[in-house]
């Protein structure tokens, strides 16, 4: 009998930290579920702290050992491995409330969607202080009669739950060796599900490691671009209308102002230039006359800055 739950695991982090994930996942109180562990040549403890789990809990670990090839490869190894009616995520330097996959699976069972979504707490790897996110505005329903699914939710993949059979058989893969690979898997899923549902409540624990991609300035972090484009491309594959062009407009303007505050914190000049004129192309390139659209996530007091926010000068200005 397959599982009704497949989480994939892919292995980075500190020994603790991979303890503290898989123990947190074999306490789920969902018992039909397994844990895929893709090892992709981590060279410290991991590999075996894995198979020990996998022997102790052999009707639920399955662990895989390949060559390094990236968050992403490991990803989708593992999604080639899995059995279960529905794919979890979780990284292993992060771990889960117990009734994670159970809430998240009821849920998706209950209202018959392909992706179900909830809370998570983001935890400060400095001093553990941690603080709720995305739990009060998930929207739900089909993106392409309500856009607002597309940017009610994150671009993590690991606070959803994934139908698998949907996933393989319509999403593309994550982008290998590409940053942001959580972009196209998430917002397409998103778009292209009959129906998104939510358990608003944080179920999950992400770990902002001061060494993570979002944690430090690299030039790397233009990539977001690449990934939005393909979401555009995937969207749009399905017939354009106004309200998905005022969506994917938000979705790509909030990430545009993601990386612009991101070259207000220290870092070389040049990459900061880089990231504000990848930044900008973009959107002169997928949204013609975008500075003028009034589409936008933005608090109502805050919204006579947008014109400014908008313009390159005003972000090199600062950064």
């Amino acid at each position: 009998m397959s599982p009704c739950v497949s989480v994939i695991v892919p292995v980075w982090g500190t020994e603790k930290q991979l303890r503290r994930c898989m123990d947190s996942l074999l306490a789920q109180t969902l018992r039909e579920l397994e844990i895929v562990a893709v090892d992709d040549g981590s060279p410290d403890a991991c590999p075996r702290i894995l198979d020990e789990y996998a022997e102790n809990n052999p009707e639920k670990v399955r662990v895989f050992h390949i060559e390094n090839g990236g968050l992403a490869n490991a990803r989708n190894y593992g999604i080639a491995q899995a059995h279960g009616e529905y794919l979890g995520f979780a990284d292993s330097d992060d771990w889960a409330e117990q009734d994670m996959f159970a809430a998240l699976y009821d849920r998706a069972e209950e209202t018959g969607a392909e992706v179900c979504v909830c809370g998570y707490y983001s935890v400060r790897e400095s001093d553990g202080k941690a603080r709720i996110c995305h739990c009060g505005g998930l929207a739900e329903g089909n993106a392409r009669e309500n856009p607002a699914v597309l940017y009610g939710a994150t671009s993590y993949v690991w606070n959803k739950l994934i139908r698998r059979d949907f996933l393989t058989r319509i999403l593309p893969l994550a982008p290998v060796g590409l940053y942001f690979e959580d972009i196209p898997v998430s917002y397409c899923a998103l778009f292209s599900a009959g129906m998104v549902t939510a358990v608003c409540r944080p179920l999950y624990h992400y770990l902002r490691r001061t060494d993570s991609i979002t944690g430090s300035l690299t030039a790397r972090h233009s990539e977001v671009f690449d990934a939005l484009a393909g979401v555009n491309a995937f969207c749009r594959g399905f017939g354009t209308s106004p309200q998905l062009e005022d969506a994917l407009l938000t979705l790509n303007r909030k990430h545009l102002w993601l990386r612009c505050m991101e070259t207000l914190r220290p870092g070389k000049r040049a990459i900061k230039r880089e990231i504000l004129s990848r930044g900008f192309a973009h959107m002169d390139s997928q949204f013609p006359g975008w500075r003028k659209s009034k589409a936008a996530i933005i608090p109502a007091k805050a919204r006579f800055l947008r014109p400014l926010l908008n313009r390159k000068w005003f972000w090199r200005l600062f950064a």
